[in-house]
């Protein structure tokens, strides 16, 4: 789910929110990468996992808030 959400900011040329998203994406891959594998090989993976579900909620939120204005940057920015 967060590639579809980044092709619709590279759609709408919103570089800024995808830089934001991929240095969210990266620095929370290595800090939670680190904690799974601190606790043991039971929680392998699960630091990959929770980044990008914090990532895609993160995302999620900022499309709805660009959607919502995008009808006014469409039509009044012009």
């Amino acid at each position: 789910m967060l590639l579809p959400v980044l092709n619709i900011f590279f759609y709408l040329d919103q570089r800024r929110i995808i830089l934001l998203l991929c240095w969210e994406f990266l620095l929370l891959n290595i800090l939670l990468t680190g904690v799974s594998l601190w606790w043991g090989a039971a929680l392998y993976g699960y630091g990959f996992a929770l980044a990008v579900l914090v990532t895609l909620a993160t995302a999620l939120a900022l499309l709805d808030r660009r959607l919502s204005r995008l009808e006014y940057e469409t039509f009044m920015l012009q």
